[in-house]
């Protein structure tokens, strides 16, 4: 699986590179922005892009699996380095139904394997490499994974889908145009011997093979040949259909559209091709925070729909390591995870290794039956279900609780706005909206608000921005009678296909922003407004508040590093100072920090706090270390002084290389910075 460094940065420079390659398509999912076209053209074309048959099916699945299992299961390594033993790979007890039953179980409803990972072994009968598992003693080489995983998921009637490594450690063509060949030969035994496959999985990884030398992927004749020989499937990540959302930490944006700009590169292949069946994949970075706001599709030469993958391992590693076996995620945070994946306009593609067995070990499955129990709690309800519904302009109000998303509410007219209003028939309570358009229409809401009345007046309960296939979010729970939903912006009429409220169970019931409350900035945050400066700017990549958000008063995302104000740096220290322009009394600091350990940011190896009355004499005030990396998410160092000073600084040192036990051991990690509050 690759992260970030260089092998996430090559994802964005190999987009650019490859996928402008047409592809054949039977659906309106691209549109060509002429020179005549104005902003009021553009913004009418981006709402009529629809998504693809392929498309559509892949986003109605919500959940999909990875498993990652090979050579490397058996080194207790996350990337082998090619030529590892054969004999190693010894599965006691593989049981391929027993992962894919287990996965139908959790209401997973598509899976993908690791078919050969960047070490070169392959877990199928490959002709073209010895580095597989017919030279194992599993089986007495006669074994074959892929056989067997794509047996088990059209027994239990799921998706089939498999990774290919495009890197290859172990072959000596590798870095030549041969591999292309050998590449493409291996790809045909995938897409030909073992039925219907669902989806094909590339990644960005383009490291060193066994030669020392780097491999120009021809991935337009991988995409070609998999049109050929496996049309219904959705070619993910390195591909055109979909796209990666930008971190693996499980949590998408909080605005996510499906529809992307295309680059003004393409314009050639576009002209070139008949618009109402052609696909492009967009160039450039898909990471940003904002993608495809009206700012974004206004200078666009071309709109496509290309919508996002969240995806998350259920352990820190995307391997199995038996030293990880009491750090599966619990079912709580998986809970979490779905709200923020699925509920935000994605697929989650979630990670269950399989162990030395050749099992899901039970911790695993445990956390995860317990998660979709969550989740069929959840959702068992919808206290919306029979209410009368008012929308003075709107058209076919009853459909948004019809239970379907190919049907929908829309307004009359020219209308983008609009409020259906909603009596409940009599008192309820709840902490879940969900909303869904209809897609296959496009996905046009902007802006929408939920209300709720309270007796004698209207309350706002919660805000959002983009809804598309699935849009969820939590609240403090309200009990009341009547709500309202106020759409107040969207690209063409509004198709709102479902709408449903819905209450936690008790054990995860939703505190509303309790970290971002915790995290308020405080009235006497000394450090806002005064002058500061950075010793190092952090990667342009991850610095979107810009140099000054560190102390600006305003806090990031607690959820995603690259959604908000969070500063970031790969191998270098974070070292900032500010200057309070007279002397301040200084009672408490805190800074907050992103551990992530499977994007590989970490917490620091050592926080400073030091002060000054002249800004060049400096003195230490104190210092910690030693904090742990297992808790993800926003971690806050805090010092409790007292003392007087003009000048404050804050040195936070990195935590160095990414320890033994971690994917991309010996690389550098990376430092995220969110704010530091003097009060």
């Amino acid at each position: 699986m690759s992260k970030m460094k260089n092998i996430k940065f090559i994802y964005f420079s190999t987009l650019c590179l490859f996928l402008s390659q047409v592809l054949i398509m039977k659906a309106q999912n691209y549109v060509q922005i002429l020179p005549t076209d104005s902003p009021s053209d553009i913004i009418k074309k981006a709402a009529q892009t629809t998504p693809s048959v392929r498309q559509l099916r892949w986003q109605e699945l919500e959940l999909t699996a990875f498993f990652h299992f090979g050579i490397n299961t058996y080194t207790d390594r996350e990337w082998g380095h090619g030529h590892e033993d054969e004999k190693l790979f010894n599965p006691t007890q593989f049981d391929a139904d027993q992962w894919v039953s287990v996965c139908k179980q959790a209401g997973i409803k598509q899976v993908i394997l690791t078919a050969k990972h960047h070490d070169g072994f392959c877990l199928w009968q490959s002709a073209y490499t010895d580095h597989s598992v017919k030279h194992s003693p599993w089986k007495d080489g006669k074994g074959d994974v892929m056989k067997e995983v794509s047996e088990a998921c059209k027994k239990h009637k799921i998706g089939f889908g498999v990774y290919l490594s495009p890197w290859d450690r172990t072959e000596s063509s590798y870095g030549t145009d041969a591999y292309n060949d050998f590449f493409i030969n291996q790809l045909t035994e995938l897409l030909t011997k073992y039925g219907q496959i669902d989806e094909v999985w590339f990644d960005g990884a383009n490291g060193e093979g066994p030669n020392g030398k780097r491999q120009v992927y021809d991935f337009e004749r991988y995409y070609k040949l998999i049109r050929q020989l496996q049309p219904q499937a959705t070619i993910a990540i390195m591909g055109p259909d979909v796209r990666w959302v930008g971190t693996e930490s499980g949590y998408g944006r909080e605005t996510e559209w499906s529809v992307m700009p295309i680059d003004a590169r393409l314009q050639e292949s576009i002209a070139k091709n008949s618009q109402s069946d052609a696909t492009f994949a967009p160039m450039g970075d898909m990471t940003d925070s904002d993608l495809a706001s009206r700012s974004k599709i206004i200078g666009a030469k071309g709109l496509i729909w290309y919508p996002s993958e969240t995806d998350v391992s259920i352990r820190p590693g995307w391997f199995y390591h038996e030293a990880e076996d009491n750090r599966v995620k619990t079912p709580e945070k998986l809970f979490d995870i779905y709200f923020s994946s699925v509920g935000r306009n994605s697929v989650l593609l979630l990670n269950l290794p399989p162990d030395k067995r050749g099992l899901i070990h039970e911790n695993d499955v445990k956390n995860l039956l317990a998660w979709r129990k969550l989740i069929d709690e959840t959702f068992k309800t919808n206290m919306a279900k029979g209410a009368k519904i008012v929308s003075k302009n709107g058209l076919n109000s009853t459909l948004i609780l019809d239970g379907k998303n190919n049907t929908h509410f829309t307004t009359k007219g020219q209308d983008t706005t609009t409020t259906i209003e909603l009596n409940l028939n009599g008192m309820k309570t709840f902490d879940v909206l969900l909303l869904q358009e209809n897609i296959r229409i496009g996905q046009r809401i902007e802006s929408f608000k939920l209300e709720y009345w309270d007796k004698n007046a209207w309350k706002e309960v919660i805000t959002g921005t983009t809804v598309g296939y699935k849009r969820l979010m939590r609240f403090d729970a309200i009990t009341t009678n009547k709500v309202r939903l106020h759409i107040l912006s969207s690209r063409l009429n509004p198709t709102i296909a479902e709408l449903g409220l819905y209450k936690l169970p008790p054990s995860v019931l939703y505190k509303a922003n309790t970290l971002e409350k915790m995290r308020k900035s405080p009235k006497n945050h000394k450090a806002v407004g005064k002058p500061a400066q950075l010793k190092t700017s952090p990667d342009p990549k991850y610095n979107k508040g810009g140099d000054k958000a560190w102390q600006n008063g305003t806090f990031g995302s607690n959820t995603a590093f690259n959604d908000g104000e969070w500063l970031g740096w790969n191998g270098q220290n974070f070292e900032g100072t500010i200057d309070f322009q007279k002397s301040e009394p200084i009672k408490k600091v805190s800074i907050d920090f992103f551990n992530l350990t499977q994007s590989w940011i970490f917490m620091p190896s050592e926080v400073i706090l030091l002060a000054s009355d002249d800004g060049i004499n400096f003195k230490e005030i104190e210092k910690q270390s030693n904090f742990g990396i297992a808790e993800e998410g926003v971690r806050r160092v805090n010092f409790k002084v007292n003392i007087q000073a003009k000048f404050l600084k804050i040195v936070a040192k990195n935590y160095g290389s990414i320890p033994k036990g971690y994917e991309g051991f010996g690389s550098p990690t990376w430092l995220f910075v969110d704010e530091v509050v003097v009060e």
